[in-house]
């Protein structure tokens, strides 16, 4: 539950022990045009995804979804106007370590939580 944002993205081989491409680490952008996006989780089982876009003519945008954890599989799914599905992989309170299949590439979204 909270607010979280990127704080790295990155792409991995196929047997996923190795970095092939760093999009984000640690709040930098290594390729154009990522944009930035956050997520906001609610106790109550429900949350949204902010996107803005890098387009100067595309407002930015807020999708609603429904999340639940299967702890078991540690799978973290959302569904509604946004939808994924993440493997939890890494949680420590201040992040939180998703992987993902997006493409055919093995990914990994690492989410930092924003304090306010």
């Amino acid at each position: 539950v909270g607010e979280w944002e990127p704080d790295s993205m990155l792409e991995y081989n196929a047997e996923w022990s190795m970095i092939e491409e760093p999009h984000r680490v640690m709040g930098d952008d290594y390729v154009e045009d990522l944009g930035y996006h956050s997520f906001t989780f609610a106790a109550d089982g429900t949350g949204y995804k902010y996107n803005v876009f890098t387009e100067p003519d595309i407002e930015p945008e807020t999708q609603d979804f429904e999340w639940s954890y299967n702890a078991d599989s540690r799978m973290l799914t959302l569904n509604g106007e946004y939808n994924a599905e993440y493997k939890v992989t890494g949680f420590d309170g201040e992040y939180i370590v998703l992987d993902y299949v997006y493409h055919g590439d093995n990914t990994r979204k690492i989410l930092k939580r924003i304090i306010k």
